[in-house]
């Protein structure tokens, strides 16, 4: 005897495989763009917080690399809070002005006694502003903040008299 198919099953069978196909590929989508999102927080978090950082550590250690009797003051410098390192090079004083211009924290590296204005300075860092203040003695606080508005403080202490 024959047997006899019947084709409708056939269909209902194809419909539930590409169903089930329709569903699987929706929800891999769903989960790429879900993990996309994710990821680009993360990085832009990362990203943040290594600006933040950067600048805070890259500003310590300008303290301490001009960390001599004396070397270390804050200044008005045309206009602008200024962190001002001085030091000595073959007989000549020659001070480091740290300052923020123009949405950069800006250096400048001058014969002390120099008139220079403050666009003149070679753009570090994205900045909104800097502050240099003499807590004490031996003691500076260092107030950034950064273009998205967050506030990083960071105390340093001078080992060298003043």
């Amino acid at each position: 005897m024959k047997k006899i198919r019947n084709e409708s099953g056939h269909i209902v069978d194809f419909l539930f495989v590409l169903g089930l196909f329709f569903v699987f590929a929706l929800s891999a989508l769903m989960l790429i763009l879900i993990g996309s999102g994710v990821y680009k927080k993360t990085v832009d978090r990362m990203n943040d917080n290594f600006n933040l950082r950067t600048t805070t550590a890259y500003l310590t250690e300008k303290i301490r690399q001009g960390d001599i009797a004396g070397g270390v003051s804050v200044e008005d410098f045309d206009g602008n809070n200024a962190l001002v390192l001085t030091q000595e090079y073959y007989g000549a004083e020659y001070s480091t002005y740290l300052y923020a211009y123009d949405g950069y924290l800006k250096e400048l590296f001058t014969a002390k006694g120099n008139q220079l204005s403050a666009d003149a300075g070679t753009d570090i860092l994205p900045v909104r502003s800097f502050e240099a203040t003499h807590v004490n003695g031996k003691l500076w606080k260092l107030t950034v903040v950064e273009e998205d508005g967050s506030v990083q403080e960071v105390l340093v202490a001078t080992h060298c008299d003043d």
